[in-house]
């Protein structure tokens, strides 16, 4: 107990304050850091999970776009062309048009789960710590 205080008296001495002060203060910054680290933890956990869903619808429209075009047009053009007869060029561009339209709204929402910041919290806190410091 006399080597503490020995030694916040030495720190304090050092410091230019009374005995703990700067202890103290040291103790109370790493408070703080420890809170931003939590929040910065539990942002990026919630960032995570979006961007890797954002990612997988990606995934997902390319996939869907990638077969689209190379099954799912055959059969398409055949089925259109026999029932309408209207020729393999006009049933060909029908189909392409849908999987156009069908693969653009799945990238739409890939980037708008993609389209939000990350990290704001922690982002703001930092911005206010680092003006408070800078005074």
């Amino acid at each position: 107990m006399a080597d503490e205080r020995t030694s916040d008296a030495a720190v304090a001495g050092a410091a230019g304050g009374e005995p703990g002060l700067f202890a103290r203060a040291l103790r109370a910054v790493e408070v703080l850091v420890s809170a931003h680290v939590s929040l910065a933890r539990v942002e990026a956990k919630a960032d995570l999970a979006r961007i890797l869903s954002g990612v997988a619808l990606l995934v997902m429209a390319i996939a869907l776009a990638t077969l689209a075009c190379a099954i799912g047009h055959v059969a398409l053009v055949l089925v259109l062309e026999a029932q309408l007869a209207c020729g393999y060029e006009t049933a060909l561009a029908a189909v392409a048009a849908t999987d156009a339209a069908l693969a653009t709204v799945l990238m739409l929402l890939a980037r708008a789960r993609l389209a939000a910041p990350v990290l704001v919290e922690t982002r703001s806190m930092l911005t206010k710590a680092a003006v408070t410091l800078r005074g």
